[in-house]
């Protein structure tokens, strides 16, 4: 989690740097989009301090406060102080009442990012019921493979050589909108893991049966495994018995 935090920190942090050393750059240019830490003017430690304040003083839309407020317990919608009125030494009762303030505006913000996240899943799960037309529901012994979403949120050079969907598992249980998995081998997965995250494997029917077949008959000895082996077909030619596979 830390690490997708600063990588998302730095993203943004990239773009405002972008916008401040390259002014004459339009935002939907090809030049401004393909320019990154590597490729920014020598000038743009000048604007750094510039960069980090904007991200301390933004408003986060799903909060509707800044993280300079919320970290640092600004009040706000109240009227300020004035220097003159402000008293050399702080009353207890005016620490408490600001300390009340802070917890009450942080209470507000977290209420203002759940109500945002519950909106923003409802959109989600009514464009999933629209473009499938029901509901997605996985019955136990279901093959489905498991989409690799940290991957989504790294610059690492492995997001490009390993698969974004993972190799078939096998449904044991479903927990509301989670489900336990286990490989075709049997060994438990650890964890539950998201229906979003979960697709049905689609294969051509004669794989899929091997597949099922393979897992069915780990553990077993040679004298299994040669079931699923074709049976040899003979005929009696001119030059003896000739093996006609």
């Amino acid at each position: 989690m830390g690490q997708r935090l600063i990588e998302g920190t730095n993203k943004l942090l990239l773009y405002i740097l972008k916008q401040l050393v390259a002014l004459e750059l339009k935002e939907d240019s090809e030049e401004f989009k393909e320019m990154i830490w590597t490729s920014l003017p020598n000038t743009q430690p000048d604007h750094l301090n510039t960069a980090i304040h904007a991200l301390n003083t933004c408003q986060l839309t799903n909060f509707s406060f800044s993280p300079k407020e919320l970290l640092f317990g600004m009040v706000v919608n109240t009227k300020k102080t004035l220097l003159k009125e402000a008293a050399p030494i702080l009353k207890e009762m005016d620490i408490t009442t600001h300390m009340a303030y802070i917890a009450q505006q942080q209470l507000d913000g977290y209420d203002r990012m759940v109500r945002h996240t519950i909106r923003h899943k409802n959109t989600f799960d009514k464009r999933v019921i629209w473009e499938s037309g029901k509901e997605i529901v996985f019955e136990a012994g279901d093959l489905v493979q498991v989409y690799r979403s940290n991957m989504d949120h790294t610059f690492k050079t492995e997001r490009k050589l390993i698969p974004k969907w993972s190799a078939p598992r096998r449904v044991v249980k479903r927990n509301v909108n989670s489900y336990m998995l286990e490989t075709l081998e049997g060994v438990w997965m650890e964890g539950e893991f998201s229906a979003r995250r979960l697709r049905l494997f689609k294969k051509k029917p004669e794989e899929r049966q091997e597949i099922e077949i393979e897992s069915e008959q780990v553990g077993s000895g040679e004298a299994d495994l040669e079931v699923t082996r074709t049976p040899p077909s003979f005929k009696v030619g001119a030059h003896g018995v000739e093996d006609i596979r």
